[in-house]
């Protein structure tokens, strides 16, 4: 009976994932099905969820009279960007949401609860 040999490496004839979707890919490979990695397409609530953060975001601005640009400046992000958040059409990140609102002036706990306000969501609501 043969003796099996178990090794973590990988056999040098596998070729190296250049961009995200030769990583998405390999992960996709690798990871079994019904895990926490989820390479899918992108939820159904995300434009909903955008809409409400630029229309909190606008508010918070326009109430210190700011301008786009001065606001994004502050929040160091480009006019751009912080232009598509308040349109709705991009999501900060954890550290861009921070930093707004740092440059906005409030409390991040504020702002996020304002945010799910503005989604209806029940007051004290817990996710099961």
């Amino acid at each position: 009976m043969a003796n099996k040999v178990f090794t973590t490496r990988k056999p040098a004839s596998e070729p190296r994932a250049t961009g995200i979707k030769d990583l998405s890919d390999n992960l996709n490979k690798v990871a079994p099905p019904k895990t926490y990695l989820y390479m899918g397409p992108t939820p159904s609530n995300f434009s909903i969820v955008s809409a409400a953060i630029g229309r909190v975001l606008a508010e918070q601005r326009k109430s210190f009279e700011l301008t786009r640009a001065v606001a994004a400046e502050r929040a160091d992000l480009s006019y751009k960007q912080f232009s598509a958040l308040e349109l709705g059409s991009g999501q900060p990140t954890i550290c861009e949401f921070l930093s707004l609102c740092e440059a906005l002036g409030v409390d991040p706990r504020e702002l996020f609860d304002r945010v799910l306000a503005k989604l209806r969501y029940p007051v004290g609501y817990r996710p099961v």
